[in-house]
């Protein structure tokens, strides 16, 4: 071979093996999957209990038992049963023209609102059973409708009621505010007539008396202390003795009426020794039957 060739040979394979060198492809990487934990999230789906007294008859009583929220028949006779926890509120719809009764029975403390319609005519009534609350707190809408607030500890309901007549409850509680509706009202705190039962009832004194609302006598109920209004109204008060079997002490009758030519508000306070009932008096005229 001529050196010219070897030359020639020489730088070729110089050339050669100056290419740029192909890099191995490396296998892809594979990502880790990571977890993250969330907030507790919880689904509300409670829905009403409703019930119909034309379809399920017009004496019932609610009640809880075990785990679930139930309607019976006045045969005991469970017509509508509904999970407490899946309960956002029980809605019972009476029947026109019908004697429609409702009673609550809290025997198994339950604290869900409860919506209670009487209807039109017949005589309503709505009674309230074997609660032990700390306060109940009685509010006045309208001639046959308010509310009931029950508290107890950090626990509370409302029952909201109309086109009822008689409203009883048979429980006890430790305080018992009655909140009558603004205007010119005689209510009268009295015992209720029957001996022996333990029972009061407020009445109105200045119209003819259609709705009462009557609680049982607070003997275990720890006496309040309400201060008196600064505003100027009349105030009438004559004492009662009830019978010795009824009563917690000397029951004080008060009346109290809103003179007509004061334009402010004002409070007035019915008590006995151990009981403080508590309402307000304003300038619209209004009552409670």
């Amino acid at each position: 071979m001529s050196p010219v060739e070897l030359f020639f040979l020489k730088r070729a394979r110089r050339v050669h093996h100056n290419k740029p060198k192909r890099r191995r492809k490396l296998p892809p990487k594979q990502r880790a999957v990571v977890f993250e934990t969330l907030e507790p999230r919880i689904l509300l789906d409670a829905a009403p209990l409703m019930v119909d007294m034309a379809a399920l008859g017009n004496d019932l009583t609610v009640k809880q038992t075990g785990a679930n929220i139930e309607v019976l028949d006045n045969t005991s006779t469970v017509v509508a049963s509904h999970a407490a926890a899946d309960t956002s509120q029980v809605v019972v719809h009476g029947e026109n023209g019908v004697d429609d009764s409702l009673a609550i029975d809290y025997s198994t403390p339950f604290f869900i609102d409860i919506s209670f319609d009487g209807g039109s005519g017949g005589n309503d009534n709505l009674a309230i059973h074997n609660g032990n609350f700390d306060s109940v707190t009685y509010g006045v809408t309208g001639s046959d409708a308010g509310t009931i607030d029950l508290t107890a500890g950090a626990s509370s309901a409302t029952i909201t009621y109309s086109g009822l007549e008689p409203l009883t409850n048979t429980g006890t509680a430790a305080n018992v505010v009655f909140n009558l509706p603004a205007g010119p009202n005689q209510a009268v705190l009295e015992d209720n007539g029957n001996s022996g039962d333990n029972m009061s009832q407020l009445r109105s004194a200045n119209r003819q008396p259609r709705q009462q609302r009557r609680h049982a006598d607070p003997q275990y109920a720890r006496s309040r202390v309400l201060r008196q209004s600064e505003h100027h109204w009349r105030h009438r008060q004559r004492r009662h003795h009830l019978r010795g079997e009824d009563r917690v002490g000397n029951l004080h009758d008060q009346r109290c009426e809103r003179n007509r030519h004061d334009r402010s508000d004002g409070e007035c306070q019915l008590h006995a020794d151990r009981f403080t009932a508590e309402y307000r008096i304003g300038r619209h005229r209004s009552g409670v039957n």
